[in-house]
């Protein structure tokens, strides 16, 4: 685990927020390493990414939840991994996205929180969003266009098409991406996402889920501010 010197501890010495810097390349690299973390948890994610997510990104904590403090959040991290089994972690990933006796506590698709009935018209909205780019959800989730992985990577893949076209000079392209990010966030992922978050906060007994839902809920709302700012500006000037 990553050590968690240095790391401001309330909202008086908070970092800086450099997300009106960063490149689409790190963008979608952010939103794939976010996605990653709502899978079936492994050593890999538990022991790693996501201390590194909040030691290389404060500011999403600190604006999310101002009186968070970092150090002793992270102190929490690296208690629990270890601490705890894997199996630990798994039986809470059930429990928060799969399935529970008392019902799911965090359900991570759109159309629970639109429709409160899956699949719903939230989940037909997603996917239309994707065909427009002739994208399509992984196998592992054909069947679930709205869940919260399928929405994050598809951001993912729309800042690195950005990325793409910024390389080969092709500005018009690459402001239609961003146009695109900023419709799917607001339109559609926002509507849903910061209810999911606060629930999953509330809901988890494992500060792993509890720091993620934060984290979550901090990236998109800076994500939501800098497509605003750029697309707003005459220029377009990243």
């Amino acid at each position: 685990m990553s050590k968690s010197a240095g790391v401001a501890r309330n909202s008086s010495d908070a970092p800086e927020d450099r997300s009106f810097r960063r490149g689409p390349e790190e963008r979608a690299g952010i939103y794939s390493q976010i996605a990653s973390l709502y899978r079936a948890p492994s050593w890999v994610t538990v022991q790693g990414v996501l201390d590194r997510l909040i030691l290389k990104h404060p500011a999403c904590f600190i604006g999310a939840q101002p009186d968070l403090r970092l150090a002793e959040a992270l102190d929490r991290l690296e208690r629990e991994a270890y601490r705890f089994s894997l199996e630990t972690f798994q039986d809470e990933y059930v429990r928060l996205f799969v399935n529970s006796p008392d019902g799911v506590a965090a359900p991570p698709h759109a159309s629970f929180y639109s429709e409160n009935r899956l699949p719903g018209e939230a989940a037909k909205t997603a996917l239309a969003y994707y065909e427009r780019f002739e994208l399509a959800p992984a196998e592992a989730n054909s069947d679930m266009p709205d869940h919260i992985i399928n929405e994050l990577e598809f951001l993912a893949i729309l800042c690195a098409m950005e990325q793409e076209a910024e390389d080969k000079a092709l500005r018009s392209e690459a402001r239609r991406l961003r146009a695109a990010q900023a419709d799917f966030l607001t339109g559609h992922l926002l509507e849903w996402a910061n209810l999911f978050c606060e629930r999953l906060t509330k809901s988890s007994r494992l500060a792993f889920y509890q720091l993620l839902g934060i984290l979550t809920r901090g990236f998109l709302a800076q994500e939501r501010e800098r497509l605003e700012r750029i697309l707003n500006d005459k220029t377009d000037i990243v």
